[in-house]
């Protein structure tokens, strides 16, 4: 990870071995170091040019009565550069529970605050410390005296709120959500509503302030699943859509004014725009010199003089590249992985059709050396279903290439992908057209000559590895192997388990809830029996012996293989999809997975 200070003369760069650094550059000299043993590295946040913020995640204990699990929460780390004393934020607020949870941006000279959101605690007599509701409230922390103030609270009743700041730090609206039944309000600071709806499956998200400070940007998702992003005046005039009503894959913001400057386009790979039209002009320009891989921009200065942009796809293991736009030069100032590009594999989109004629894409990556014929294959479908894989460089699918395997990454339907798949596609479809799309796009590569069919396997993680289990099982003599990490097998127990209201629950229940009858069938000495028609969920009898499968499976994440006693530990999962919902200036991605840490040249 990289990141340029406001005036794009200092770079901060996470460097990572044994153990995580961050580095801090003004050119040739060294500002500051400073090891952070194995804590993950989240993001990194200029406050002006002499403090870094460092959004790191650690795992604590719930030493709660109701759980005794570990979990993973965010603090926010402060870095002088003056070489004064790291120091976390909170961290003498003990009312603060795991850290903090969101960034709102900066306000006053230098900048003077920061606004973050947190989850305080009650104490009561008799019982202790007590969570009361869970949801985060909005606070002041003063970046020189360490000092925090409320600013807000939710209003209770488990409902959450989002806030949109101004550059000086006000609220200039809210938004709440009501977990139960999917209502919800956008309130301007008089608590004049300016909008209002129903989305069950947590659909509405602030995004920005307009693109001027008298307006705000929001992002309604609709049931068919396409996302429309609106801008509102905040003194209740009527909303136009910036956009024209076409979907964007994330929204970009400027982290000092808090103004919607862009968006990104996600078609094969992930282009940036910009509203400003100079901007948009030196962008894709740049983008232009780095055709044949993907390149993204990842950070710029204040001044839009200094591009900070991350490259990767074929012969390219990821590559961070600081452009001057005026001087008009690009040099390396750091890499993801230490590979010469010599040992990186082809990475191209590849083309295919579905049995029932839908256009679909994937992810082909051949090996370094030789002939791209004949090859033994590794099918890699992605985990989360909504997610999409793009033509970069995918840190598992180079280490099975560098083998002398293809990888084939598939888009199935259900993907996050252009307009000519339907929304929600995968809607019942699991182990059905779903799993088809996969072995579709293997055939489709046999016919091309590219791989042998016949030495073909499928590997992947969540619902990638029901995938491989479903590729075993539902399509025997397909695949000659699969490993399912943290795959799971069991639809039943999955719903059972997830929740039907509107914190996400929703579309699962929509995805999956069709395949029930098929899913228990997979790996059944670890999961339980296969349903049996007109029998409820958890009523299918007594535990039996594996059902039939075609080859033999890898599994990992306490998932038991079968006869085998012993669980397998569960690796790091691959990295290589891109979902950014949303980015502030220079932040990269806000949420979800971004280019990781890296080696600096």
């Amino acid at each position: 990870m990289v990141k340029l200070s406001p005036s794009g003369k200092r770079i901060a760069v996470v460097e990572s071995s044994d153990q995580r650094r961050v580095i801090v550059m003004e050119g040739d000299k060294l500002l500051r170091s400073a090891a952070l043993g194995t804590q993950k590295i989240r993001d990194l946040i200029w406050a002006g040019e002499s403090n870094l913020l460092l959004n790191v995640a650690r795992k604590i204990e719930l030493n709660v009565t109701l759980s005794d699990s570990v979990a993973e929460t965010t603090t926010m780390i402060m870095l002088p550069l003056d070489n004064k004393p790291i120091w976390a934020l909170f961290e003498r607020d003990k009312a603060i529970f795991a850290g903090v949870q969101g960034f709102y941006g900066f306000s006053g000279d230098g900048p003077r605050y920061g606004y973050f959101t947190a989850v305080s605690t009650s104490a009561l007599p008799g019982i202790g410390i007590v969570i009361p509701d869970g949801q985060p409230a909005l606070y002041r922390v003063d970046l020189a005296t360490r000092e925090t103030t409320i600013v807000d609270r939710p209003p209770g009743n488990n409902v959450r709120r989002d806030w949109l700041l101004s550059a000086q730090g006000e609220i200039r609206a809210t938004l709440d959500y009501q977990a139960a039944n999917g209502d919800w309000s956008i309130r301007n600071s008089a608590e004049k509503v300016l909008a209002s709806g129903r989305s069950p499956d947590d659909g509405v998200k602030l995004i920005s302030l307009g693109r001027n400070e008298r307006s705000i940007a929001y992002r309604v998702r609709g049931e068919d699943g396409t996302r429309r992003l609106f801008e509102l005046p905040l003194d209740g005039g009527p909303a136009v859509e910036p956009l024209g009503g076409e979907e964007a894959g994330s929204y970009i913001s400027d982290v000092r004014s808090g103004e919607l400057i862009g968006f990104t386009k996600e078609q094969d790979v992930v282009e940036d725009h910009f509203f400003d039209s100079q901007r948009e002009k030196v962008v894709a320009t740049v983008r232009k010199s780095f055709s044949g891989r993907s390149a993204e921009l990842f950070d710029w200065s204040q001044r839009f003089d200094k591009l900070l942009f991350f490259t990767s796809g074929s012969q390219d293991a990821g590559s961070w590249w600081l452009v001057d736009s005026t001087a008009r030069t690009a040099s390396i100032v750091a890499s993801a992985y230490p590979l010469e590009a010599a040992d990186v594999g082809l990475v191209k989109t590849f083309r295919y059709r579905a049995a029932d004629g839908l256009n679909l894409t994937g992810v082909l990556t051949l090996p370094p050396v030789g002939d791209a014929k004949n090859l033994p294959l590794i099918v890699l479908p992605h985990g989360t279903p909504s997610d999409r894989d793009f033509p970069i460089f995918h840190w598992w699918a180079q280490a099975f290439a560098s083998r002398g395997y293809a990888v084939f990454q598939p888009n199935y339907r259900g993907s996050e992908a252009p307009s000519t798949v339907p929304r929600f596609a995968d809607a019942g479809e699991w182990g059905r057209k779903v799993q088809t799309d996969i072995s579709d796009g293997v055939a489709a590569l046999a016919s091309a000559g590219i791989v042998d069919q016949r030495r073909a396997c499928i590997a992947g993680s969540d619902h990638g590895g029901y995938a491989a289990l479903a590729g075993v099982t539902l399509q025997q003599g397909l695949y000659r192997c699969a490993i399912s990490v943290g795959g799971f097998g069991d639809v039943d127990k999955l719903l059972r388990d997830a929740p039907r209201d509107a914190q996400g629950g929703g579309r699962l229940h929509r995805e999956a809830q069709p395949a029930r009858s098929r899913a228990g069938a997979l790996i059944s000495c670890r999961f339980g029996p296969p349903r049996r028609a007109g029998v409820p969920p958890g009523r299918s009898g007594p535990p039996r012996p594996c059902v039939r499968h075609s080859g033999p499976i890898g599994a990992a994440a306490g998932h038991r293989r079968c006869g085998a006693r012993r669980p397998v530990r569960r690796p790091a999962g691959p990295t290589g999809r891109r979902r950014r919902p949303h980015r502030n200036r220079g932040g990269g991605p806000a949420h979800g997975d971004g280019p990781g840490t890296a080696s600096g040249r």
